[in-house]
Order: C-alpha cells, then structure tokens, then sequence
C-alpha cells in the first residue's frame, strides 16, 4: 500500500485497511506500528500545523 501510494496519509491508510482488508485499526495504533517497522514521515511546507501569521513590524529587515 504504502509503495503504492508514497503520498498516502494515515487517515487514508485506515480507510483502506477497513475497506479492502477488513482490518479496524485507529490512526494512532496504525501509526505507532509504522514507526516501530521503521517507517517514518517527512513533513512539507503544508503540514507545519496552525501559527499566528507574523505581523510586518516583527518581520527583520523590514522598515
């Protein structure tokens, strides 16, 4: 699945899992067994998570 996909998230992991294996496993305890496989994630620019935006007078070299 996983080679399949390279992009697959979690949240679709499970749903294909349920759908296609029968298998009923939730996000955390998919995820805990990926990491332990040696499995990991690489975050990109659109999954840094909520931040306040930065306000132009904190923003260095601004005037």
């Amino acid at each position: 699945m996983i080679e399949a996909e390279k992009d697959i998230t979690l949240n679709e992991m499970v749903v294909q899992l349920g759908s296609q294996r029968g298998i009923v496993i939730g996000r955390s305890a998919l995820n805990n067994w990926l990491r332990r496989q040696g499995f990991t994630y690489k975050k990109d620019r659109t999954c840094t998570g909520a931040r306040a935006a930065r306000r132009p007078e904190e923003a260095p070299g601004l005037v």
